[in-house]
Parts: structure tokens; C-alpha cells; sequence
């Protein structure tokens, strides 16, 4: 669990957050918003990365899934694998990735750096499934991917779900959203203005839809 209590966070003088108050629970938690929302910065004050007031309890085993991942120049993927579960002081499954790789079909010797963006992502999320923490935190991990990398890592999302006890989502696209998480929020003016369980998930689109319905009738009336 993720328990946040009056979080602050400016830059400069704009206010991201001001104490904003959410709680997110065991299991796969999705977070949509526009861009600026505050998602990102969110995650980086989740994971420690960013200076804040308030206050956030968490478990101190988390990993985390920026949007913008970087790979070192010459650095195989194996060696990216073996780098990540070292970092968290445990050894890498060799049975159990030969396994899962037998499905990704990964280029695992070859250097991560020339990856493409889908193979990135899958080598991210395995490298998390062949670790294990707490707290999962993934900003976008959909973007630029094709529809069949889209469907495989959702695949990786449930098993992750199987080593991490809360994972936080973000996404703009929420059809990935509902077909991978048991609850979603969202954040909207720096507040989680609606939340949504599996029953009522077909609500989301009409919320947002309503959310920008100002700006959209201001374009037809112009054309």
C-alpha cells in the first residue's frame, strides 16, 4: 500500500500539488490524466526522486518504471537483467528466463540500447518480474508500443501482480487500463477528482469526454 497525506510539491512558483491526500491499495491501481497532471511528478515523489512536504508511507522495496527509460550504450540485455536484480541483492532465475524469453523472444546478448521501443519495455518489465519489491510504479508503459508488444507486456502485468503486493499504473491509453487493473484514478487539477472499480469502468471515457467537453465545443464552433 501507498499512503499519501497532504502532499506539497511546487516548481518554482506553480503548485503541482497542494496537499493532495490519496491512498493506493494492493493490487494493480491504473492513474489517468492529461499531460501536466502531475502523474510523473507524482511517481517521483513516490519513489524519492523528488523533494516534497508532506507525507508518503511506503515500503522501502520498490521499483520503478520512468517513461523515458535509458539503457547504457553497451550493455546486453542479460547484463541489464543481472544489473537489476542485483540491485535488489537477489539472483536472477536463469530456468525461469529462458522460459519467459522463449515467449519474448528477446535478443538478450545483444546490446539493450539498440532495442526497439517494444522490446525495451518487455526487457523492463522482465527484469521486474525476475526481481521482486513491494511497490511496482510503471509512467506509460505503453507508450510507442505496437498492438502486439501492448498485449504482451499487459500478459507481464499480471504476473508482476503475482510479485509486487501494489502497482501503480499510469497511461493515456485506458483501454489498457481496463483490461489490466482492478481499480483506476483520475487525476485531474492536481485532485483524484473520480474513481473507478471493474464494475463501472465503462464510465471512464464519458467522464473524460465531459471533462474537456468546454475546449471541444469551442473547436466546433470555430470550424
Amino acid at each position: 500500500m501507498v499512503e499519501i497525506n497532504k502532499l506539497s510539491k511546487k516548481y518554482n512558483n506553480y503548485a503541482v500539488f497542494d496537499n493532495f491526500s490519496h491512498s493506493f491499495s494492493k493490487g494493480i491501481n491504473g492513474l489517468i490524466g492529461k499531460n501536466g497532471a502531475g502523474k510523473s511528478t507524482l511517481f517521483n515523489c513516490i519513489f524519492g526522486t523528488e523533494k516534497y512536504e508532506g507525507i508518503i508511507n511506503r515500503s522501502s522495496s520498490i521499483s520503478y518504471l520512468p517513461s523515458n527509460l535509458y539503457f547504457y550504450p553497451r550493455i546486453r540485455g542479460i547484463e541489464y537483467i543481472e544489473f537489476i536484480c542485483g540491485a535488489k541483492k537477489q539472483k536472477v532465475d536463469y530456468t525461469k528466463l529462458e522460459h519467459l524469453n522463449s515467449f519474448l523472444k528477446l535478443p538478450l546478448k545483444k546490446y539493450a540500447a539498440n532495442y526497439s521501443t517494444g522490446m525495451k519495455q518487455k526487457l523492463a518489465l522482465l527484469s521486474f518480474y525476475l526481481s521482486s519489491a513491494d511497490i511496482l510504479l510503471l509512467d506509460e508503459p505503453f507508450n510507442g508500443l505496437d498492438i502486439e508488444a501492448q498485449h504482451i507486456c499487459s500478459e507481464l502485468m499480471f504476473l508482476l501482480k503475482k510479485q509486487y503486493d501494489t502497482i501503480i499504473i499510469s497511461s493515456h491509453i485506458t483501454s489498457q487500463l481496463t483490461n489490466t487493473c482492478d481499480k483506476i484514478f483520475y487525476l485531474n487539477n492536481s485532485v483524484i477528482s473520480n474513481s473507478y472499480q471493474k464494475n463501472n469502468f465503462h464510465l471512464i471515457e464519458d467522464d473524460i469526454n465531459a471533462s474537456f467537453t468546454e475546449i471541444t465545443d469551442h473547436i466546433k464552433n470555430y470550424l
